[in-house]
Order: structure tokens, then sequence, then C-alpha cells
């Protein structure tokens, strides 16, 4: 639990850190990036556990595709339209940052539970 708590201070003060600087500069592009980062390690962290239980049961690792791509590439697509807006300048309207920080966590903890193991019980 402290290692969670360290890593949300030194990500926040580097997330405030990179923002003051695309303030200054213009520039977002390393902002945003790393924001996008440290909400999705923060997200699969938050689904170690369920890797962790999975560990434990005998058989190989499997991967939900599916999952992934019914659930996850939808948030992608959503988080990313900050960036195509910069890169490629959209129009305004496309962009919604006010959940950005949550739906990256979200796809976080969706790609660490997109793992697990097939136990074949009989």
């Amino acid at each position: 639990m402290r290692l969670l708590y360290a890593y949300l201070l030194a990500a926040q003060y580097l997330v405030e850190l990179l923002q003051r600087n695309a303030a200054a500069t213009f520039e977002p592009f390393w902002y945003i990036t790393v924001h996008y980062i440290v909400y999705l390690i923060l997200g699969a962290a938050l689904g170690i556990e369920h890797i962790a239980n999975n560990r434990k049961k005998k058989g190989p690792w499997k991967f939900n595709y599916a999952k992934l791509l019914f659930a996850g590439i939808p948030i992608l697509i959503f988080n990313l339209t900050a960036y195509l807006y910069f890169k490629f300048q959209l129009p305004v309207y496309l962009i919604n940052r006010r959940y950005v920080d949550v739906t990256t966590l979200i796809l976080g903890y969706l790609i660490a539970t997109c793992f697990y193991k097939e136990s074949h019980t009989i």
C-alpha cells in the first residue's frame, strides 16, 4: 500500500511538472503521454490481485481478446481524442478531458484482468 502511495505522489508531481511545462511552451505532447501512462500503470496495479489469484492456478496463461476488443478499444479511442486534437487539429467539440483519468485507469485495470489461467477441473 505504501508503494502505491509513493507511486501516486511521484506520478502526481511529474504530471504537474509536465503540465506547467506544457502551459509555458504550448507543447502538450509529453504531458498527455505521461498522463495516460501514469493512469494505465495505476489501473494495472489495481488489477494485480486478479493476476496473483490466477497465478496460483494450474494451466497455461490465456488472454481474453474479446474483453479487450469490445471494452478496451472504445475506451482507448475515447482517451486518444485529446492527443489526436493536438496532433491533427481536430474540432474542439471532440475534446472531453473530464473523464480521461477514470477511463484510462479502467483501461489499465481491464488490460491487467485480461490475463487469466483456465483451470481444468473435473
